[in-house]
Parts: structure tokens; C-alpha cells; sequence
């Protein structure tokens, strides 16, 4: 064998493995490429799931807040509406209050009252009040029980106020303080309502 073909079997032969080693390198480098990629695809869908399930997260939350404030101001519309509902309820209660003192019942109510607070006081003296619109019931009164009576300033609506000193004795069976203390204690249901 010449030099010359010796040189040619060994260039031929080195011509191989260096193709074979640089097709190897190639195939771990596109391998590393691939497994990058496919890393890289992972990492992104993983991004893009997380940005979709914050998004989600405040899209609830904004719901939430918008429930809630719709929630708020209905509770605030029902307070009104409620509010104006047992205003009418206690107007009714007045005009049917007006009514019921130009009765004869009105003057039993009244005379029942001064009998009792006069039970109460014994011999002690009392001061009677009466309001202002039962003018015309003072001297009647007056005559049968042997009292004075004197008309409130502030209107109470009807009914009775007595203080007795001696005693530091303050009765109030007004109109007024009945209804302030029904209105407290008055709930509205669906049932109807209620008088704690």
C-alpha cells in the first residue's frame, strides 16, 4: 500500500469519526434543545394557568365585593322602606288615638288612671297633669275626684302624668310615652309584627 492510499484511508477514516462525533454532538445539542423546549412550553402553560386562575380569583372577589355592596344597599333601601312602613303604622296609631279620646271610654281610661295612682299615693299629695287637647275634660275631672289639674306645656298626646313628691314618684301613663316605647320595641316581620 502507498503513502497515498494509506493517506486516503486514514483521511476517509478520520473524515467518519469526526462526522459521526459532530453528528453525536449534534444530536445531544437538538436533544438539549428539545427537552429546553419542551421545558420551556411546561414553565409557559404553567405561567398562563397561573395568570388564568388569578384572574379567576379576582373576578370572584370582584363579584364578592359587588354582592356585597348590593346586599348592603338593599339592607339600607329595606331600613327606609321599613322605617317609613312603621311611621305609618305609629301615624294610623295616632289618628286612631285622636279618635278614641273624644270617646266616653277615653274618660274611664282617664278616671281609672287617677283612681289608681291615687291608691299608689295614699294620702300624699299629687300634682295631675293632663295634655293640652283634653282642655275640655278638666273641670269634669277635677269636679269628680276633687283634684287640680294642670295642662302639660309639651304635648303628650293624652292619657295622664302625676308626680308625687313625697314620695319622689313620677307617673307617666302619657299617650306619648306609649308610643315612644312601643316604637323601640316594635319589629317588623313578614309575619306581621311584634312588641318586645
Amino acid at each position: 500500500m502507498t503513502t497515498e492510499q494509506k493517506l486516503a484511508i486514514f483521511s476517509k477514516t478520520a473524515l467518519e469519526n469526526a462526522t459521526k462525533k459532530k453528528k453525536a454532538e449534534l444530536d445531544t445539542y437538538k436533544k438539549k434543545l428539545q427537552k429546553e423546549f419542551s421545558q420551556k412550553k411546561v414553565d409557559e402553560k404553567n405561567k398562563q394557568m397561573a395568570l388564568y386562575e388569578q384572574s379567576i380569583q379576582q373576578l370572584k372577589q370582584e363579584k364578592q365585593q359587588q354582592v356585597a355592596a348590593i346586599k348592603n344597599q338593599l339592607r339600607k333601601d329595606l331600613a327606609a322602606k321599613t322605617s317609613g312602613f312603621i311611621d305609618d303604622i305609629f301615624d294610623a296609631v295616632k289618628s286612631e288615638l285622636t279618635l278614641y279620646k273624644s270617646t266616653t271610654k277615653y274618660v274611664t281610661y282617664l278616671e281609672k288612671q287617677i283612681e289608681i295612682i291615687q291608691t299608689i299615693a295614699g294620702r300624699d299629695t299629687i300634682k295631675w297633669f293632663l295634655d293640652s287637647t283634653d282642655a275640655s275634660l278638666k273641670d269634669l275631672l277635677e269636679r269628680k275626684y276633687n283634684i287640680t289639674i294642670n295642662l302639660n306645656k309639651t304635648p303628650i298626646l293624652g292619657g295622664i302624668l302625676a308626680k308625687i313628691p313625697s314620695k319622689n314618684l313620677y307617673v307617666d301613663e302619657t299617650f306619648l310615652s306609649k308610643m315612644k316605647e312601643a316604637r323601640e320595641t316594635f319589629i317588623l316581620t313578614n309575619e306581621g309584627y311584634t312588641i318586645i
